[in-house]
């Protein structure tokens, strides 16, 4: 993901506590996996305002935090509606909105956090949308429509069957979408080369999707020769791209600035682990470095940055912030601001 300061000030804030209580008032079945879900305010108040491709943090009965892309209007603040994908493999979150919540039930959501949000420039955008991936996608083409800017909209999935939010989608601008269904066979799906190739390359790219998409459109975008900077994209979950045994190889020190206390980080365990155990409460939700929520400042020493492509290159290079829930240390001890 890509992201600059004004998302770093959106999460300090949802951090602070800007959490409200919200009621699942409908439940809608998408496709036999996705569900909607639509949340409206207990207090009867406005929800936060937001803009297109943000994201909530849902805090379930369990106790459970998980976040979801918004895909509704970000001109109705009465209600919020999301799109859950059932996880078969997943750690729990999506099979409790699933089949556990039921409408009624109160819950509490986080102010929004938009790390996907779309570029101002007036030239054209691409958005290219993979299964769920089409809950801020969908989003961004309502703006961009509403506000007569040039765009289109490639939307894959397998089979009509199982495409979430088709009448919404079906309602944008016919010219401007295109539906994609592969029927399971990769040759018959998107051509992302030939799509790039024809598009101008001062366009605006966002796409979102199953990390495969993903790497296709950043790997065949530098083919067609288009700049990193207009290639935008958001990832629900980690590319896996490094081994677990290699990333927890080697042990190391953290110093607590503020804490006043130094720790070690056996090979075994992960920084996060490390702070929870001594009673060191640090937010975090993915833990496994593409949601960003446990992004600490660091003092002193050279992080060995392991998150999923959150952080930009020059991010990276500057060892200011790291993520602990997954990144280690390339020196022997780390001093962190907590």
């Amino acid at each position: 993901m890509v992201f600059g300061p004004k998302f770093r000030m959106d999460m300090t804030h949802t951090m602070a506590g800007s959490w409200r209580k919200v009621r699942v008032s409908r439940i809608t079945c998408e496709t036999e996996r996705i569900k909607a879900f639509e949340l409206t305010p207990e207090d009867g108040q406005p929800l936060w305002s937001w803009a297109a491709g943000a994201h909530t943090r849902v805090k379930l009965p369990s106790g459970t935090v998980r976040q979801y892309s918004l895909v509704g209007d970000p001109d109705d603040v009465s209600t919020y509606r999301l799109g859950v994908l059932r996880e078969l493999a997943g750690r729990g979150g999506s099979a409790e909105m699933h089949e556990v919540l039921c409408e009624g039930a109160v819950i509490e959501i986080s102010a929004p956090i938009n790390n996907f949000a779309l570029d101002d420039e007036q030239v054209p955008h691409l958005l290219i949308a993979g299964g769920i991936g089409i809950t801020p996608i969908l989003s961004m083409a309502r703006v961009l429509a509403k506000e007569g800017r040039e765009w289109r909209l490639f939307y894959c999935t397998r089979t009509p069957a199982d495409t979430a939010f088709l009448q919404d989608v079906r309602a944008l601008e016919s010219r401007c979408v295109e539906f994609v269904h592969d029927e399971g066979d990769a040759s018959r799906g998107l051509n992302v080369l030939d799509l790039l190739r024809s598009a101008p390359l001062e366009s605006q790219v966002y796409v979102c999707g199953p990390r495969g998409l993903i790497d296709a459109v950043i790997y065949k975008a530098k083919e067609a020769n288009f700049q990193d900077s207009r290639i935008h994209w958001e990832a629900f979950t980690a590319s896996g791209t490094q081994p677990k045994e290699e990333r927890i190889a080697g042990s190391f020190e953290i110093e607590l600035r503020r804490s006043d206390k130094i720790l070690t980080v056996p090979p075994d365990k992960t920084i996060l682990q490390v702070l929870r155990a001594e009673g060191i409460h640090v937010k975090s939700v993915c833990e496994e470095g593409y949601c960003g929520t446990c992004l600490t400042g660091v003092l002193e020493g050279v992080p060995d940055h392991r998150d999923d492509d959150l952080l930009t290159p020059e991010e990276r290079e500057s060892n200011a912030v790291m993520t602990v829930c997954c990144s280690r240390s390339k020196t022997a001890k780390l001093v962190l601001d907590l």
